[in-house]
């Protein structure tokens, strides 16, 4: 995952943060990646990225 795609999905989720007024929580991102060929493989990446400081 790239940082623009980081920061589209951090973007959507302080928005959702803001109209929940969730304030000063912990926010982190798993990621899930799915991976089709001859077999299906998924990934999981637990704590892929935070939501940093400077986003807040």
């Amino acid at each position: 995952m790239n940082r623009r795609k980081q920061q589209h999905i951090v973007k959507s989720a302080m928005s959702y943060l803001f109209s929940k007024r969730i304030k000063d929580k912990g926010c982190r991102f798993d990621v899930v990646a799915i991976t089709i060929s001859d077999d299906v493989k998924i990934e999981l990446f637990k704590n892929a990225f935070e939501l940093e400081r400077d986003f807040r």
